[in-house]
């Protein structure tokens, strides 16, 4: 469990890396709604949140829920699911940076 645990931690600290870095492009640049950057945004934050952005008809937090559930790495603690509405809150207020 340790190394699950530490890979999800890692991949998650990766994940707010990456939209730390967008959001620091963002600053300096200015996009606007039209760019393609804000598109890749949106649909990064499609796929972690909608059912409707991947073939699976889950979303990939629903998809980590299973996943993770399954190796009891985390018992009852609701971690994944709180640190991964996080990530989605982080995009959503990344989003809102292009109005």
């Amino acid at each position: 469990c340790q190394v699950v645990k530490k890979e999800y931690h890692a991949f998650l600290a990766s994940t707010a890396q990456f939209l730390h870095e967008v959001q620091e492009r963002q600053m300096f640049w200015h996009w606007s709604p039209q760019s393609p950057v804000f598109d890749a945004v949106v649909w990064l934050q499609g796929l972690w949140a909608s059912r409707h952005a991947n073939n699976q008809d889950r979303s990939f937090i629903e998809q980590q829920l299973a996943l993770y559930s399954a190796t009891g790495c985390f018992g009852k603690s609701q971690e994944v699911l709180r640190r991964d509405v996080e990530v989605v809150e982080y995009m959503n207020d990344l989003i809102d940076t292009f109005n």
